[in-house]
Protein backbone atom coordinates (compact mmCIF):
# COMPACT_ATOMS: atom_id res chain seq x y z
CA UNK A 1 0.00 0.00 0.00
CA UNK A 2 0.75 3.50 -0.85
CA UNK A 3 0.11 6.90 0.89
CA UNK A 4 1.03 9.55 -1.68
CA UNK A 5 0.14 12.97 -0.68
CA UNK A 6 1.67 16.50 -2.40
CA UNK A 7 2.23 19.48 -0.38
CA UNK A 8 3.24 23.17 -1.50
CA UNK A 9 7.27 23.92 -0.23
CA UNK A 10 6.00 25.83 2.60
CA UNK A 11 6.15 24.33 6.07
CA UNK A 12 2.62 25.24 6.75
CA UNK A 13 1.02 23.57 3.61
CA UNK A 14 3.50 20.55 4.25
CA UNK A 15 2.13 19.97 8.22
CA UNK A 16 -1.31 20.76 6.73
CA UNK A 17 -1.63 16.64 5.78
CA UNK A 18 0.34 15.48 9.23
CA UNK A 19 -3.26 15.02 11.33
CA UNK A 20 -4.92 13.17 8.61
CA UNK A 21 -1.77 11.13 7.75
CA UNK A 22 -1.55 10.57 11.81
CA UNK A 23 -5.16 9.05 12.19
CA UNK A 24 -4.74 6.63 8.70
CA UNK A 25 -1.26 5.69 10.55
CA UNK A 26 -2.91 4.58 13.45
CA UNK A 27 -6.17 3.11 11.74
CA UNK A 28 -3.86 1.15 9.91
CA UNK A 29 -2.54 -0.46 12.66
CA UNK A 30 -5.83 -2.20 13.51
CA UNK A 31 -5.74 -4.01 9.99
CA UNK A 32 -7.92 -5.79 8.05
CA UNK A 33 -9.53 -9.05 6.96
CA UNK A 34 -9.70 -10.28 3.56
CA UNK A 35 -11.29 -13.45 2.15
CA UNK A 36 -10.65 -14.66 6.17
CA UNK A 37 -6.79 -13.72 6.07
CA UNK A 38 -5.65 -10.90 8.60
CA UNK A 39 -3.35 -8.08 7.29
CA UNK A 40 -1.69 -5.42 9.32
CA UNK A 41 0.16 -2.50 7.62
CA UNK A 42 3.02 -0.48 8.42
CA UNK A 43 4.46 2.59 7.03
CA UNK A 44 8.19 1.50 5.53
CA UNK A 45 9.43 4.55 4.06
CA UNK A 46 9.23 8.52 3.08
CA UNK A 47 10.67 9.43 -0.46
CA UNK A 48 10.93 12.66 -1.57
CA UNK A 49 13.34 15.35 -2.57
CA UNK A 50 15.89 17.06 -0.09
CA UNK A 51 14.13 19.63 1.42
CA UNK A 52 11.04 17.44 2.21
CA UNK A 53 13.15 14.79 3.46
CA UNK A 54 14.29 16.83 5.94
CA UNK A 55 11.37 18.35 6.89
CA UNK A 56 9.91 14.80 7.52
CA UNK A 57 12.94 14.03 8.87
CA UNK A 58 12.82 16.95 11.46
CA UNK A 59 16.08 18.41 10.14
CA UNK A 60 17.42 21.29 9.12
CA UNK A 61 16.67 22.52 6.18
CA UNK A 62 19.77 24.39 3.87
CA UNK A 63 22.86 25.52 5.85
CA UNK A 64 26.14 23.83 6.17
CA UNK A 65 24.52 20.86 7.83
CA UNK A 66 21.39 20.36 5.74
CA UNK A 67 22.30 16.53 5.11
CA UNK A 68 20.13 13.79 7.13
CA UNK A 69 23.86 12.37 7.97
CA UNK A 70 25.17 15.20 9.82
CA UNK A 71 28.01 16.05 8.16
CA UNK A 72 29.16 19.46 7.27
CA UNK A 73 28.42 19.93 3.28
CA UNK A 74 31.92 20.42 2.71
CA UNK A 75 32.64 17.21 3.38
CA UNK A 76 30.33 15.17 1.94
CA UNK A 77 32.73 14.45 -0.93
CA UNK A 78 34.76 12.68 2.23
CA UNK A 79 32.80 8.99 2.25
CA UNK A 80 34.96 8.06 4.94
CA UNK A 81 33.72 10.86 7.09
CA UNK A 82 29.68 10.36 5.52
CA UNK A 83 30.05 6.56 6.24
CA UNK A 84 31.41 6.54 9.85
CA UNK A 85 28.52 8.85 10.87
CA UNK A 86 25.50 7.23 12.33
CA UNK A 87 22.49 8.70 11.28
CA UNK A 88 19.93 9.33 14.24
CA UNK A 89 16.77 7.41 13.69
CA UNK A 90 13.35 9.71 14.39
CA UNK A 91 13.04 7.53 18.07
CA UNK A 92 16.76 8.97 18.73
CA UNK A 93 15.81 12.69 17.21
CA UNK A 94 11.68 12.35 19.33
CA UNK A 95 13.73 11.47 22.62
CA UNK A 96 16.07 14.44 22.43
CA UNK A 97 13.08 17.11 21.44
CA UNK A 98 11.26 16.24 23.88
CA UNK A 99 14.11 17.45 26.62
CA UNK A 100 14.03 20.74 24.91
CA UNK A 101 12.21 23.68 26.16
CA UNK A 102 11.16 23.75 21.73
CA UNK A 103 7.97 21.33 22.99
CA UNK A 104 6.26 24.35 24.45
CA UNK A 105 6.32 26.23 20.74
CA UNK A 106 5.36 23.32 19.28
CA UNK A 107 2.08 22.61 20.99
CA UNK A 108 1.33 26.53 20.83
CA UNK A 109 1.32 25.88 16.87
CA UNK A 110 4.78 26.86 16.26
CA UNK A 111 6.64 24.28 13.86
CA UNK A 112 9.59 26.05 13.56
CA UNK A 113 10.62 26.99 17.28
CA UNK A 114 14.37 27.44 16.17
CA UNK A 115 14.04 30.11 13.43
CA UNK A 116 15.40 33.88 14.84
CA UNK A 117 16.80 32.22 17.76
CA UNK A 118 19.53 34.00 18.43
CA UNK A 119 23.02 32.32 19.59
CA UNK A 120 22.26 32.32 23.21
CA UNK A 121 18.92 30.77 22.93
CA UNK A 122 20.33 28.03 20.87
CA UNK A 123 22.73 27.74 23.62
CA UNK A 124 19.77 27.22 26.19
CA UNK A 125 18.18 25.31 23.87
CA UNK A 126 20.66 23.00 23.78
CA UNK A 127 21.93 22.33 27.13
CA UNK A 128 18.03 22.28 28.15
CA UNK A 129 18.54 18.48 26.17
CA UNK A 130 21.89 17.42 28.03
CA UNK A 131 24.65 19.02 25.33
CA UNK A 132 27.91 20.20 25.84
CA UNK A 133 28.00 23.30 23.62
CA UNK A 134 31.32 24.52 24.77
CA UNK A 135 33.09 23.05 21.31
CA UNK A 136 29.96 24.22 19.27
CA UNK A 137 31.82 27.86 18.68
CA UNK A 138 29.63 28.73 15.80
CA UNK A 139 25.81 29.61 15.73
CA UNK A 140 25.47 27.01 12.75
CA UNK A 141 27.14 24.22 14.23
CA UNK A 142 24.64 25.12 17.27
CA UNK A 143 21.71 25.05 14.92
CA UNK A 144 22.77 21.61 13.10
CA UNK A 145 22.14 20.33 16.94
CA UNK A 146 18.73 21.77 16.97
CA UNK A 147 16.37 19.57 15.51
CA UNK A 148 12.25 18.96 15.76
CA UNK A 149 10.46 15.84 15.96
CA UNK A 150 9.37 14.07 12.64
CA UNK A 151 6.64 15.69 10.86
CA UNK A 152 4.13 12.92 11.83
CA UNK A 153 4.83 13.62 15.55
CA UNK A 154 4.42 17.44 15.15
CA UNK A 155 0.86 17.30 16.31
CA UNK A 156 1.61 14.37 19.01
CA UNK A 157 5.51 14.45 19.71
CA UNK A 158 4.45 12.28 23.15
CA UNK A 159 3.47 9.82 20.95
CA UNK A 160 5.61 7.09 21.07
CA UNK A 161 6.45 5.75 17.01
CA UNK A 162 4.93 2.48 18.19
CA UNK A 163 1.81 4.57 19.40
CA UNK A 164 1.87 6.21 15.74
CA UNK A 165 2.07 3.00 13.95
CA UNK A 166 5.75 4.18 12.44
CA UNK A 167 7.93 2.16 14.34
CA UNK A 168 9.34 0.91 11.36
CA UNK A 169 9.20 4.13 9.51
CA UNK A 170 12.06 5.53 7.57
CA UNK A 171 13.36 9.01 6.02
CA UNK A 172 15.77 7.75 3.67
CA UNK A 173 19.30 10.24 3.94
CA UNK A 174 18.45 10.27 -0.04
CA UNK A 175 16.32 9.69 -3.21
CA UNK A 176 18.71 8.03 -5.67
CA UNK A 177 16.51 8.98 -8.65
CA UNK A 178 16.12 12.40 -7.94
CA UNK A 179 19.69 13.08 -6.80
CA UNK A 180 21.71 10.94 -9.15
CA UNK A 181 19.86 12.28 -11.67
CA UNK A 182 21.07 15.64 -10.51
CA UNK A 183 24.42 14.60 -10.77
CA UNK A 184 24.45 12.89 -14.11
CA UNK A 185 23.33 16.28 -15.91
CA UNK A 186 25.83 17.73 -14.28
CA UNK A 187 28.28 15.64 -16.12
Amino acid sequence: MFLIFFAGPKDTEQVSHTPTRTEDLEELRKGIIFDGIPYTFQLRFFSGDGPARQFEAGQQRGGNFSCLCGVHSKEHMNLECCFKRTPSDLEDRRAVFLKGESLVKIKQGNINPFQNLTKDELIEELECRGFDTFRLKTKARLQVKCQICCALLLHYPEKSLTESNISCYEVLPCELLHDISNVVQKT
